[in-house]
């Protein structure tokens, strides 16, 4: 996919068990609507972000680094409506 960037826009969609990316790791409806590297990083340093989530936000920046657009963390249900968390470089961060 991000070879394919380089002539297409590339949105990536990560299908996981919860909503999104987790505010609180005790309440499934606490997760970001968006984040940046720099608040991903910050929550990183905080424990607020942990254990299985860093290795797949780490690898998510890094291919919006290579020219993917936009990244998507989400539940597999919510394909049709894409409700999770988007990841891009830019977009301020909304807690729901």
């Amino acid at each position: 996919s991000i070879s394919l960037s380089e002539y297409y826009t590339v949105n990536l969609i990560f299908c996981f068990e919860k909503e999104g990316v987790l505010k609180n790791v005790d309440d499934s409806t606490s997760y970001f609507l968006s984040l940046t590297r720099a608040e991903y990083e910050s929550y990183k340093s905080q424990k607020v972000i942990v254990g299985g989530m860093i290795p797949k936000l780490h690898n998510s920046f890094n291919a919006i680094d290579e020219g993917v657009s936009e990244v998507l963390i989400m539940h597999a249900n919510n394909l049709l409506t894409q409700k999770g968390t988007r990841l891009t470089s830019n977009h301020e961060t909304v807690a729901k």
